[in-house]
């Protein structure tokens, strides 16, 4: 879908999720003055909505939070086709965080990332955000891009697993 997209930014939204409504004109303002060439991604914040459609809280994950293990939220983000032909798209060898690797590819290569301070899109918790399979999918993500070694990545598989293990619901990272 990246590749066939005709726009000059791209946002990528989950089937439960939505933009408000002011978004795009948001995004279009704050980067109609930038150089198409320069590789970037125009980030704002995230409302959470809990599994019963309550509000749980607005956030604004940075690029700088990434080296910290922590990925922006994909919904509030939108990539400028420059960025992609730096760094190519999502890989599917991470099919739950292959938007954290995404974002790290980006902050190694050096494109620029643009914070608007407006809420951009809605996201609804559940799914396997939480799961077993995604928080290991986001260890290998980590370990691949050197935030953890080897010797702490299989201790937190090992924790995670135990974790899910005694059915609590969200394990650990």
């Amino acid at each position: 879908g990246i590749r066939m997209a005709k726009g000059d930014w791209i946002g990528i939204i989950n089937s439960d999720d939505w933009y408000e409504s002011n978004a795009l004109r948001l995004v279009d303002g704050a980067t109609k003055n930038m150089d198409k060439n320069q590789p970037a991604v125009a980030y704002g914040l995230c409302r959470i909505i809990d599994e019963s459609g309550k509000l749980n809280m607005v956030i604004l994950r940075t690029e700088n939070e990434l080296l910290k293990g922590v990925s922006m939220l994909h919904p509030s983000a939108f990539i400028n086709r420059a960025a992609y032909s730096q760094v190519g798209v999502y890989s599917t060898d991470y099919p739950y965080c292959a938007d954290y690797d995404l974002f790290l590819r980006m902050k190694s290569k050096g494109t620029v990332f643009m914070p608007i301070e407006e809420i951009l899109a809605n996201f609804t918790e559940g799914g396997v955000t939480g799961s077993l399979k995604s928080v290991i999918d986001d260890l290998r993500v980590r370990k691949s891009h050197g935030l953890i070694s080897g010797l702490e990545y299989n201790l937190r598989v090992i924790l995670a697993k135990v974790w899910n293990k005694r059915g609590r619901r969200n394990v650990p990272k």
